[in-house]
């Protein structure tokens, strides 16, 4: 598997998540109905999903404060408000700097290291630890993101199956069962309507899986953007360690290209460099 594909890969959950929250960061070609849905609407039909779960659990929290609900019960919704509040933070400054974001993906895959076949056996050597320090690199990422996932994936599965997994121990048991949901809401109609009970558990089932995506989209994001950052100067280090004088020619081209490399890394980052005359480098 080529390099350019293993750095893909690494990504691919990153950039599906991306896509749910309405930051396509891909080259594929969408119908051009899809393409204006993602970029336009997908991610303000998100928040209005989550957050008429939210004014619904601050609804039934104003209620239960005015009617004097048992506190334990009333903390039960802080975690859930909180986390609710915290995946739309960081998923908005996602989605207003989208630019930057497919920028800074589409720039570290440019720069990614490919396998090349060079002359010398020294050569040859530098390059196989160039390509174990990548694939060490790619490799913690992909398992971090695995590990993001399964976590994600079973609070997931837990939350929205527990109240069905309640209603039906309670049927068995005790012959009845309440109506129950993953969030517990106040609207301005009877939300304990059989009737609306599949459509409002549908809508809260949808809004979670907003939450996760959210927050696993800006943790996969973030750490893949310091992992490959790391990797890239790691590289460097190692060929600024390695610089033989085998002769002047050949030092002085190793030399400018682990030069460049850093000007290239630090113009990534978003400093200012400019060279003067005599190729000295300085930092604005």
């Amino acid at each position: 598997m080529s390099e350019k594909k293993k750095f893909d890969n690494s990504l691919k959950m990153m950039r599906l998540s991306l896509l749910y929250s309405g930051i396509k960061t891909n080259s594929t070609a969408f119908n051009k109905l899809i393409e204006v849905f993602v970029n336009s609407f997908l991610y303000y039909i998100n928040m209005i999903t989550l957050y008429t779960v939210i004014f619904g659990e601050i609804a039934w929290l104003i209620q239960g404060i005015q009617t004097g609900r048992n506190f334990s019960e009333l903390t039960f919704v802080f975690p859930l408000i909180t986390i609710s509040v915290l995946s739309t933070v960081k998923s908005v400054n996602l989605y207003l700097n989208r630019e930057i974001v497919c920028e800074i993906i589409d720039t570290l895959r440019d720069i990614h290291p490919e396998e090349e076949s060079n002359d010398t056996l020294e050569q040859n050597r530098q390059k196989r630890t160039e390509e174990k320090i990548t694939n060490e690199s790619v490799t913690i990422l992909n398992t971090v993101v695995n590990l993001l996932i399964g976590i994600s994936g079973l609070v997931l599965i837990m939350f929205c199956l527990t109240p069905l997994i309640t209603m039906g121990f309670d049927y068995f048991t005790k012959g009845e069962t309440g109506i129950l949901y993953p969030f517990v809401v106040e609207y301005w109609f009877d939300v304990h309507n059989t009737k609306l009970w599949p459509v409002l558990y549908l809508h809260q089932v949808i809004a979670t899986v907003v939450v996760c995506t959210n927050l696993l989209a800006s943790e996969i994001f973030f750490y893949a953007t310091c992992a490959y950052i790391e990797m890239h100067f790691h590289i460097l280090c190692h060929r600024f360690e390695t610089l033989q004088l085998v002769s002047s020619r050949q030092l002085r081209k190793d030399l400018v290209s682990a030069v460049l490399k850093h000007q290239q890394l630090i113009l990534f980052l978003g400093l200012k460099i400019k060279i003067d005359p005599a190729r000295r480098f300085e930092v604005q």
